[in-house]
C-alpha cells in the first residue's frame, strides 16, 4: 500500500514536471514565431521599399473602396496601381464593359510632379506620397501608397473623392495586368 502511495506521488510530479516543460517550450515557440514573422516583414518590406525607389512598382487590387471604406472584391488584372519610370497609372473597373477605359471603369495616366516618403519604422509601414498630372482630370492627382509587409494600400485623392487599393505588389515584371490605352486594352507587365 505503502509503494503504491509512492509511485502515484512520483508519478502525479513527473507529469506536472511534463506539463511545465511543455508550456514553457510552447511560450518559446510562439516567441520565436513572433520574431521570424517579424523578419519575413522587414524582408518584404525592404522589398516594396527597393521596388518604389526603382519606380518599377505594381499593387494589384483584390478589393477597392471609395470614402466609406465597404470593400468591393474586384479583378486585380484591372484594378491596379502602378509605377513605371516617371509615369504614373492608376485604373479601376468592376467587371463591366461600360466606363471610360473600356474596363468598367477609369484610368489615370500621367507624369509623376513629385514624390514624397517615409519610413514609418521598424515593424511599420512605408509610406509613399505621389502627385501627377493626369489628362483626364486637366489637373493634379494625389496618391498615397503604404506598404505593409507582402500587401499593399493606396489611396487616390481627387477632386474631393477618394478611391483605395488593397492588395499584393510586385515589380513590373512580376505581374500582368490589363491596362486601358486609349480604350484598347492591352496586357503589360
Amino acid at each position: 500500500m505503502m509503494l503504491a502511495a509512492v509511485i502515484l506521488i512520483a508519478s502525479t510530479a513527473v507529469s506536472q514536471e511534463e506539463k511545465i516543460v511543455e508550456k514553457v517550450s510552447k511560450k518559446e515557440a510562439r516567441k520565436a514565431k513572433r520574431a521570424e514573422n517579424k523578419r519575413v516583414y522587414e524582408i518584404e518590406k525592404a522589398y516594396g521599399i527597393n521596388l518604389i525607389d526603382n519606380k518599377d512598382f505594381v499593387l494589384q487590387a483584390d478589393r477597392i473602396s471609395s470614402r466609406n471604406n465597404i470593400p468591393v472584391v474586384v479583378d486585380r488584372n484591372v484594378n491596379f496601381v502602378k509605377i513605371d519610370g516617371d509615369v504614373m497609372v492608376i485604373q479601376f473597373g468592376l467587371n463591366q464593359r461600360v466606363g471610360l477605359n473600356g474596363l468598367g471603369g477609369t484610368t489615370f495616366e500621367g507624369r509623376i510632379q513629385d514624390i514624397d516618403t517615409k519610413d514609418n519604422g521598424e515593424g511599420r509601414g512605408y509610406s509613399v506620397r505621389i502627385q501627377f498630372y493626369t489628362p483626364i482630370l486637366n489637373g493634379t492627382a494625389t496618391v498615397s501608397i503604404n506598404v505593409l509587409g507582402n500587401q499593399a494600400r493606396a489611396s487616390l485623392w481627387s477632386n474631393g473623392r477618394v478611391i483605395n487599393f488593397e492588395g499584393p505588389y510586385g515589380s513590373g515584371d512580376e505581374t500582368l495586368v490589363a491596362q486601358s490605352v486609349n480604350n484598347r486594352v492591352i496586357l503589360a507587365n
